[in-house]
Parts: C-alpha cells; sequence; structure tokens
C-alpha cells in the first residue's frame, strides 16, 4: 500500500494565474491567495513557475502557471489553447523524515516513477510521483518542516461557504 500521508491540497495549472485567481474568486468564493515566483524561493529550479495558495476550508489550493509551458512536469495537464484552469494533483503531507522514507520506499516498491523532484533545502521536499495511469493525476508527496510548514500553513485562509438550507 502506497503510504501517501495526510491529503491537503489540490493542484491545478493554468495559462493565467490571474485570471485563475479571479475565476476562484468569483465563482467559489475563494479570494485571498498567496502569490509566489518559485525563482525566489529555489533559483537552482531547472523549470520555475508562478503559484497561488489558499486555504478552503481544510484543503489547500494550489494554481500553478509554468513560466515555460513546455514544462514536462505540466506539459500534458495545460490547457491546450487560450485560458484554461486544469486539474494536475492531489498533494499529502508527510508529517516527519521516517515518513518521508518510508512514502519513498513504497513508491520503489511499487515501481512508480517519480516525475520531478524539488524543494527548499532544508525546508520542503516534494516529490511528483507518476500516478497517473492509477487514477488520471499525480501524487505530490510534501514533507515540510519549520518554516517551510509555516510557510504552507500561512496561506491565507477562505471561508467555506455553504448553501443556505
Amino acid at each position: 500500500m502506497l503510504t501517501i500521508g495526510n491529503f491537503f491540497q489540490l493542484g491545478y495549472v493554468t495559462t493565467d494565474l490571474e485570471a485563475a485567481v479571479e475565476v476562484y474568486a468569483s465563482r467559489f468564493g475563494v479570494s485571498e491567495f498567496l502569490t509566489i515566483d518559485t525563482a525566489s524561493m529555489n533559483p537552482n529550479l531547472p523549470f520555475t513557475s508562478l503559484i497561488g495558495l489558499a486555504w478552503a476550508g481544510d484543503v489547500q489550493i494550489e494554481l500553478i502557471q509554468p513560466k515555460d509551458v513546455a514544462t514536462p512536469l505540466y506539459a500534458d495537464a495545460m490547457p491546450k489553447s487560450g485560458f484554461g484552469i486544469n486539474f494536475h494533483h492531489i498533494g499529502c503531507m508527510i508529517d516527519s523524515e521516517q515518513g518521508w522514507a518510508a512514502a519513498e520506499a513504497e513508491v520503489a516498491r511499487q515501481g512508480l516513477t517519480v516525475a520531478s523532484r524539488s524543494g527548499v533545502p532544508g525546508k520542503i521536499d516534494v516529490a511528483y510521483v507518476d500516478t497517473r495511469a492509477l487514477c488520471g493525476h499525480y501524487l505530490e508527496l510534501v514533507w515540510a518542516r519549520g518554516d517551510g510548514l509555516a510557510f504552507l500553513q500561512g496561506a491565507p485562509r477562505n471561508p467555506v461557504r455553504r448553501p443556505a438550507a
């Protein structure tokens, strides 16, 4: 069994981060996002993106606009033309070094491919496991600690709006 940690995030790719944030605000009531440029967090990344993070209740929404639309990790999920927002991954939080090692061992045991590794050294480790053939999307494993965990938890919290009964 794949030890995936605790589900916490839905990740989407978009051709326009600003427009995607506006869609989330007007359609879903998620209006407060933290936006970042991954190049400022880790200049050694081979492919950088603009990212928007927001909490909608207990679920974090991640909107990703690759700076290069041909970025291998995102290319298949990118909208084929014009503006769009497409589902890309679920994110699962690993809470310890032992949990991270166990997840990596299970990924290897199952013969799954890690499509990408990135992060901020000593703060956040990220591995995108290619589970598209199994369930149609990537599985993002995240081990965040210290300032990295505070950063992820610090994304704006938006209230969940429930329909009137």
